[in-house]
């Protein structure tokens, strides 16, 4: 059973190169795990 370490997370703004260069920044290794979500997204939910 592979456990995770470390989790990466990160917010994303619509800018796919950015994105591929985050991710391919990241060593692949069973113990990490990463988490992106979209900021435009959460633009939406301002008030």
């Amino acid at each position: 059973m592979n456990t995770i370490k470390y989790t990466v997370i990160i917010p994303h703004k619509n800018i796919p190169d950015l994105l591929q260069r985050c991710l391919d920044s990241i060593p692949r290794r069973e113990d990490i795990q990463i988490i992106y979500f979209s900021l435009f997204c959460l633009s939406h939910l301002k008030s």
